[in-house]
């Protein structure tokens, strides 16, 4: 079954096979390495807060009532909760690469970013972040992550793009404030 999207037209439920995307996990974070051409997703959220990084093309999306193009080299963030969209923008679709790390595993890994004793949670302010230098912490991250190197490798650049993507990024804020 299909639905309309306002942003993004006719929403299909699941990927051409055409299309791809490879999901794997490091200490309870997601990662995926994906390419869609056609497909659209339809108003959705995640538990997790969820960080893209475009590498070709451009992703079209809604948050809330507002729309956003996330061209190559610009990250994509949204916090846990937040409604949002997704299709292509650009002919050729757009690749990615995602990261999807859940409030918990954040203050497993950065417990410095929620300020304080569980009153303070870090909220993105932009849903597009124009950062080269986080960008390119992410995409080697992500690339470790899916590598043979060691856990501690993986981890620590897991953890120094985090960081700095969060310190950056997204202030904690009072979770009374939502």
């Amino acid at each position: 079954m299909d639905s309309a999207d306002p942003v993004c037209g006719t929403v299909d439920e699941a990927p051409p096979a055409s299309e791809r995307a490879r999901v794997w996990s490091c200490r309870g974070v997601k990662f995926v390495n994906a390419r869609y051409v056609t497909h659209r997703y339809c108003p959705h959220f995640h538990d997790d807060y969820s960080i893209g990084i475009i590498l070709e093309g451009v992703l079209g999306f809604r948050r809330g009532k507002a729309e956003f193009e996330a061209a190559s080299g610009v990250i994509s963030a949204i916090n846990p909760g937040e409604i949002h969209t997704g299709c292509a923008e650009s002919p050729g679709g757009w690749q990615a690469r995602n990261i999807l790390v859940g409030p918990g595993q954040l203050r497993e890994l950065l417990p410095e970013a929620f300020g304080g004793a569980g009153r303070y949670e870090p909220m993105f302010e932009a849903p597009i972040i124009t950062d080269l230098g986080v960008a390119n912490r992410l995409l080697e991250a992500h690339r470790l992550t899916g590598s043979a190197c060691s856990q501690f490798e993986k981890e620590s650049a897991l953890v120094s793009a985090l960081g700095a993507l969060f310190a950056l990024h997204a202030p904690a804020r009072d979770r009374s404030d939502r």
